[in-house]
C-alpha cells in the first residue's frame, strides 16, 4: 500500500521474483533500492533501472540506507530471505513502515521479531508474511491481477527476465545454479525442452 515517491528496498533484485517486484515498484513510481549480492547482479539492477543498488556483499547496507534517504528509513521492504538477518532489517524502516517477509530461502528467523518490533514502538514498525496462497479463494482478485499483469506485459511496461529454459530432467542442474547464486532473473524447467537455451 505505498504510495508514487515513497522508497522500496528489495532483497535479491536480480532473482526471478525481485526483478519482477523491481519493475512493479518502478511502473508504480516508487524509488527503489535494489539489495544484490554481486557486483555482476549490481550492473543487471542497474540496468534495469533502479534508483539506487546496494551491493551487500561489499556495502554496508545500514549506512547506505541512511544516505540514500537521509536518515528517514525506507517505506516498504520486501524479503524473499528471512533467517538470521530478517530482524535486522527493522532498523531500516521509516516512521509507520512496513517488512515484508514472502519467503524463506534462509529459513524462520529465530529472533523474536514482535519483541525487536516493540523496541522500535515510537516508529510503529509493521512486519507482514505473505503468500500468493492467501488470495487462493479469491478468482476474482487474482484474475484481475493477472489481467492487469498481461497489459502491462503487452505494453512493454514490465517483462519477465528469463536466465535459463531448461528440459526438466537438468533440474539437479538448475539447483546447483541457484545455490551457487549466479542466477539472474528466472530458471524456468520445461518438459517439451530437449536442449537448454540460455538467454543471461
Amino acid at each position: 500500500r505505498v504510495r508514487a515517491g515513497e522508497t522500496i528496498a528489495i532483497v535479491g533484485a536480480a532473482g526471478g521474483v525481485g526483478s519482477a517486484l523491481l519493475q512493479l515498484a518502478k511502473a508504480a513510481d516508487l524509488e527503489t533500492i535494489a539489495l544484490v549480492r554481486s557486483a555482476t547482479k549490481a550492473a543487471f539492477a542497474s540496468g534495469q533501472g533502479a534508483a539506487h543498488v546496494i551491493d551487500t556483499s561489499r556495502e554496508d547496507l545500514h549506512s547506505r540506507i541512511d544516505d540514500i534517504t537521509r536518515g528517514r528509513g525506507v517505506d516498504l521492504i520486501v524479503d524473499p530471505v528471512g533467517g538470521d538477518g530478517f530482524i535486522n532489517h527493522l532498523d531500516l524502516l521509516a516512521p509507520v513502515g512496513m517488512l515484508v517477509l514472502y519467503g524463506l530461502i534462509d529459513g524462520l528467523p529465530e529472533a523474536d521479531v514482535f519483541k525487536a518490533q516493540t523496541g522500535l514502538w515510537g516508529r510503529s514498525p509493521a512486519v507482514r508474511l505473505f503468500s500468493i496462497h492467501a488470495y487462493d479463494a479469491h478468482p476474482d482478485i487474482t484474475g484481475a491481477d493477472m489481467a492487469l499483469l498481461m497489459d502491462m506485459a503487452a505494453q512493454g511496461r514490465i517483462a519477465p527476465v528469463i536466465h535459463a529454459e531448461l528440459p526438466l530432467e537438468m533440474a539437479r542442474e538448475a539447483h546447483e545454479m541457484l545455490d551457487a547464486n549466479t542466477i539472474i532473473g528466472k530458471v524456468l524447467l520445461q518438459p517439451h525442452r530437449t536442449e537448454p537455451r540460455f538467454t543471461l
